[in-house]
């Protein structure tokens, strides 16, 4: 599977990050198709041993998809921010409309390791809450305001989370 999947649908995926990639191909590649035709799969076991199988594309009851924008308080006051996707704006509406309590803790938490990718933009409004961001070095040529502000939300003139600073997770 991996091998078919690194040979036959990775080369194909458009993506911006290595883990955007692997998602690109491994759900939404590796699973393409008519949702009521399901996947044959042909496996061969290390001992040579071949098995074919069918598996369904849809109709899962057990699988949950993490929400793009969560955040928790924790032991101590900090605050645990997890952002799994920056493909849509909700995201952002929804940090910005909680940071005024996240920041009254004693630090913050950012959590980025599932996130798979999206749009830079939204990335970058939410980076604007944690240090001064200068628009100017945009590269994208959207005028003078760049990035910040483009999705609708102020920009700000300096970092709002004056303290407590962010911590980033491997």
């Amino acid at each position: 599977m991996l091998t078919y999947a690194r040979r036959e649908i990775e080369p194909y995926q458009s993506s911006s990050t290595p883990q955007d990639r692997e998602l690109r191909a491994f759900t939404y590649g590796f699973l393409r198709g008519p949702k009521a035709q399901p996947v044959r799969l042909s496996l061969r076991a290390s001992d040579g041993r071949e098995t074919e199988l069918s598996i369904g594309r849809s109709g899962y009851s057990d699988v949950r998809s993490s929400p793009a924008f969560a955040w928790k308080s924790l032991p101590g006051g900090w605050a645990l921010i997890t952002l799994s996707s920056f493909e849509d704006s909700q995201t952002v509406r929804q940090f910005v409309g909680a940071f005024p309590k996240i920041r009254e803790g004693a630090g913050i938490i950012l959590d980025l390791r599932r996130n798979g990718g999206g749009s830079s933009s939204i990335g970058y409004e939410i980076l604007s809450r944690f240090i001064n961001l200068n628009p100017a070095v945009n590269q994208s040529g959207q005028g003078q305001m760049g990035w910040v502000g483009r999705l609708g939300f102020e920009p700000i003139a300096k970092n709002e989370a004056q303290e407590p600073a962010p911590a980033l997770i491997d």
